[in-house]
């Protein structure tokens, strides 16, 4: 998803390193799910495409089909 959103906003890698203050490979690996991002991290980057946070963190959670179904106890 952010590849896609880094794409859609027409900003290399190398561009976007450059607006947010990292190096090119972090944000492959970012981007190749090699290291996790924290939520400073990702709205850094959202930011650095112009993409608003809540709407990716909605289309999000709707990928990935959160909350899961509670299952239920067999505890008594």
């Amino acid at each position: 998803m952010l590849i896609e959103r880094r794409e859609l906003s027409g900003v290399t890698q190398v561009e976007l390193a450059e607006r947010i203050g990292t190096s090119q490979s972090m944000l492959s690996k970012l981007e190749r799910g090699v290291v996790r991002a924290d939520l400073a991290d990702l709205l850094n980057y959202l930011d650095g495409v112009g993409h608003d946070p809540r709407v990716f963190v909605d289309e999000f959670i709707k990928k990935i089909g959160w909350p899961k179904p509670q299952r239920r106890s067999n505890k008594k």
